[in-house]
């Protein structure tokens, strides 16, 4: 339901596409065990959605520049129980149930967010969880909330280092880039 409002808000107000990109355990499909999508609006936002666990790790090249981790819920493959370790561009990748994994700790949700300076959005609770996994990762005491301005919750990026933030069922958040005078708006 959040993912549809994403792309039909990021559409409407652009009137241009948004880019998506499925990062899976093998490049250029969608596996069954694969969750991570990475939005790109036309303003320039970058979206990791459920980074699962098809990402090999925060410098997985297919990655990029992260602003926002949009997390649907706590489950393992949708916060990143693992690493992938297997190279998703090789012939032979691994498209199924036993894929080459390292287990992390903190999840892949958290060390990207941690290594990208990202914003990362869930509920309330879960959102709390994942600051304290990115608190973790940098060996700091707490992870910031992210700020939020106006009407839309507003949240400019990219930041300087990464936050938290709420997105509860009727709750609005919206990321600007900097350079930007428009944004993504998620209700």
């Amino acid at each position: 339901m959040l993912l549809v409002a994403f792309i039909a808000i990021a559409s409407v107000a652009q009137a241009q596409n948004v880019k998506i990109t499925p990062i899976g355990l093998r490049t250029g499909d969608f596996c069954a065990l694969d969750r991570a999508l990475l939005f790109e609006d036309p303003t320039g936002v970058r979206i990791l959605y459920d980074p699962g666990n098809s990402i090999a790790g925060p410098r997985d090249p297919r990655l990029g520049t992260v602003h926002v981790i949009l997390v649907t819920h706590a489950h393992g493959d949708h916060l990143g129980a693992v690493v992938l370790n297997q190279n998703p561009d090789a012939p032979n990748a691994i498209c199924a149930g036993n894929f080459p994994s390292i287990p992390t700790p903190n999840s892949i949700t958290a060390e990207i967010a941690a290594a990208k300076n990202s914003a990362v959005f869930a509920n309330a609770t879960l959102a709390s969880f994942i600051a304290t996994k990115i608190a973790a990762v940098l060996g700091t005491p707490t992870t910031a909330g992210c700020p939020g301005m106006g009407l839309g919750n507003e949240v400019v990026v990219p930041l300087t280092s990464p936050c938290t933030a709420p997105l509860n069922s009727g709750a609005k958040r919206t990321v600007r880039l900097s350079s930007a005078s428009q944004g993504v708006a998620m209700p």
